[in-house]
């Protein structure tokens, strides 16, 4: 009866080991997803362009993207373009909405203009170290074109 007893106690023993270290299958419904804080902070357009592209993803949902197109002799700036709205993020999905523009040309009084319009049709995002990949369909022609950009984070909004 000892013997009988031992040998049930070292196979139950062994048996909660193995089960216990397991290792657990790691299926894709289990990986976290990215949150709408990942994008928040400045991001700058990489590689430099004739112009600099800034995006702000704010935390409570609010999207600014500035556009300044510079002189190339003096490096001013010779007209501006900024869009203002909201984000949303679904899993690695954006949808940006832009509500106002604001358009400024030299020493010009800027202009605003109300609008309601998506940018970045389709988009989705990832993010690698500090670099931010849109990918998104745009129409620079008579047909759609993937298109990607990316950029470097900078820093959180104040």
């Amino acid at each position: 009866m000892k013997r009988t007893a031992f040998y049930f106690c070292l196979v139950l023993g062994i048996s909660i080991s193995i089960f216990a270290c397991k290792k657990k299958t790691v299926t894709p419904d289990d990986e976290p997803t990215l949150v709408i804080h990942t994008l928040e902070g400045q991001w700058e357009e990489t590689p430099i362009q004739t112009y600099r592209r800034r995006i702000i993803f704010s935390r409570d949902g609010k999207f600014i993207m500035t556009t300044l197109f510079m002189k190339t002799a003096t490096n001013d700036v010779s007209y501006s373009l900024a869009m203002e709205g909201n984000y949303m993020v679904t899993g690695n999905s954006l949808k940006v909405t832009v509500v106002q523009e604001i358009t400024k040309e030299g020493t010009a009084p800027a202009i605003v203009t109300d609008v309601n319009r998506e940018i970045f049709e389709k988009a989705t995002f990832s993010i690698e170290g500090n670099v931010l990949t849109l990918k998104y369909i745009s129409y620079p022609a008579d047909a759609p074109v993937e298109t990607e950009l990316k950029f470097i984070y900078k820093v959180m909004p104040g």
